[in-house]
C-alpha cells in the first residue's frame, strides 16, 4: 500500500537481486521515507548494502527479515549520511560482508533497534553484527534484543558507542539489564531463531535467559508476561492442574495491585506463597483462617503467581499483577 505522507510496503519478498554497484535488494536515497512490514529480503548482493542501502533516508522496519545477503560492506544493511533507521521485531541473520558490518554498517546515521535478533552474520574484518561509525547525532539505542553468534565479533564502534540495554550480547556489553548467555535458539542449523524453553514451566537450564528479560517498561508480550529479548517471544501457555479432588477457591483483590492484597477463601488458609515467573519464591507468609492480607509494595513491577496452601493439604494458584 502507498500514500504520499507515509508510504508502506507490506507482505512482500525482495530476493535474488545482484549488482556490482551500491545496492542489492533495495535503495533508499535523498530524503526518501518508507515503512516496511512483514517483508523478507534475502539472497541479494552488492558492493554496499546487500539487502538495503540507505543514504539521507528515513526507513522503518517492522517484522522484517533480512537474511543471507552479501556485500563488500554492510552485508545485510548499509545505512549512512544522516539517515534514520528504526527496527522492531526484525531478524538480521546469515548476512556476509567481505570487509566490515556483516549484519549492519552504520555511518553517521540514527538507529533504534527494539526487540530484534541479529545472529549468524559474518564480516571479513570486524563488526560481525554491526560496524558502528557515528561522529554526529545521537548514539544508537538497542533494547530488548539479541546479538549472538556473529563473527568475528558483535559490535565494533569507532566513536560515540551505542546505548544497549536489556539485551543479550555475546561477550557482554555495558548497559542496564544486559546479559551474556546462550539464547537457546530452537535450531540454528535450520535457521529457526525462536528462543526456547524445552521443559516449560520448570525454571531450569532449558529456559532461554532471554525470556521475560527484556525492558520491563516496554509493552508486555501477548501472553501477558514481561517482554522477551529478540524478534520472537516465547509464548507461555497457562497450565491447568487437575486434582483428584477440587481445591478450595479464593478471591484476590485488588488485582492489579501496588501495595496491600487481600485474599478471601472458602476454607481455612495455611500459607500464601508468591513466586516470580522464574519459579523463585519472593514472599512466603503463614496464615490461619479464610481471610488474609499481605504487602507487595517492595516487589518489582511484573507478573507473579500466588499459591494458596489450604489447611486440608490442597493447593490453588492465581496470577497477580504488581503495577
Amino acid at each position: 500500500s502507498y500514500n504520499v505522507v507515509n508510504p508502506l510496503f507490506e507482505y512482500g519478498i525482495i530476493r535474488y537481486n545482484h549488482t556490482s554497484l551500491s545496492v542489492g535488494g533495495m535503495l533508499m536515497n535523498m530524503d526518501s521515507f518508507l515503512s516496511l512490514s512483514e517483508v523478507v529480503i534475502h539472497n541479494n548482493s552488492a558492493a554496499y548494502g546487500g539487502g538495503i542501502y540507505a543514504l539521507w533516508a528515513n526507513l522503518i522496519l517492522d517484522n522484517v527479515e533480512v537474511r543471507a545477503n552479501h556485500a563488500v560492506q554492510g552485508g545485510g544493511i548499509y545505512c549512512g549520511m544522516e539517515s534514520n533507521l528504526e527496527m522492531e521485531f526484525c531478524l538480521l541473520a546469515e548476512n556476509v560482508a567481505d570487509e566490515d558490518g556483516g549484519g549492519l554498517w552504520l555511518n553517521d546515521a540514527d538507529l533504534e533497534i527494539t526487540r530484534s535478533t541479529i545472529t549468524g552474520n559474518v564480516a571479513g574484518n570486524t563488526g560481525g553484527a554491526m560496524r558502528y561509525q557515528v561522529y554526529y547525532g545521537q548514539p544508537a539505542l538497542i533494547s530488548s534484543s539479541i546479538l549472538w553468534g556473529n563473527q568475528p565479533n558483535e559490535i565494533t564502534a569507532d566513536n560515540n558507542a551505542p546505548e544497549v540495554k536489556y539485551s543479550d550480547v555475546a561477550g557482554g556489553f555495558e548497559g542496564v539489564g544486559n546479559i551474556d548467555g546462550d539464547p537457546l535458539f530452537e535450531s540454528v542449523e535450520t535457521g529457526n531463531y525462536h528462543i526456547s524453553w524445552s521443559e516449560y514451566p520448570f525454571a531450569n537450564g532449558s529456559k532461554s535467559p532471554c525470556i521475560d528479560a527484556g525492558d520491563p517498561e516496554e509493552a508486555w508480550d501477548a501472553d501477558g508476561t514481561i517482554a522477551d529479548m529478540g524478534a520472537y517471544y516465547y509464548h507461555q501457555e497457562t497450565i491447568t492442574v487437575i486434582n483428584s479432588k477440587p481445591a478450595g477457591s479464593f478471591n484476590m483483590f485488588p488485582n492489579p495491585a501496588s501495595q496491600n492484597v487481600t485474599i478471601t477463601g472458602d476454607q481455612s488458609i495455611r500459607e500464601v506463597i508468591v513466586l516470580n515467573l522464574a519459579g523463585q519464591v519472593v514472599m512466603q507468609q503463614e496464615m490461619n483462617g479464610p481471610r488474609c492480607s499481605f504487602d507487595i509494595s517492595t516487589m518489582p513491577s511484573g507478573l507473579y503467581v500466588v499459591q494458596v496452601n489450604w489447611n486440608n493439604g490442597e493447593v490453588s494458584t492465581e496470577k497477580l499483577i504488581r503495577e
